[in-house]
């Protein structure tokens, strides 16, 4: 996973810095190293929980607010 990444970035970094374009080479570096930190740890068997759960967590006690006048 890591040489793939590696190899993604050889090819694409290049590129975007000979546009100069250095704020999408920052978004572009920041994804990809998520991507592999999430691949890698999704390979070693640990759960990663959904974006779901968190948008679940984030708008529970707006819900049991709103739910509540009913």
């Amino acid at each position: 996973m890591l040489l793939f990444a590696a190899l993604v970035a050889a090819r694409e970094i290049p590129l975007l810095r000979k546009q100069g374009l250095k704020r999408e080479i920052v978004v572009f570096v920041a994804l990809l190293l998520l991507g592999t930190v999430l691949n890698i740890l999704h390979f070693l068997g640990l759960r990663i929980k959904s974006p779901l759960d968190w948008i679940y967590v984030a708008y529970k006690p707006l819900s049991d607010f709103f739910f509540h006048f009913q």
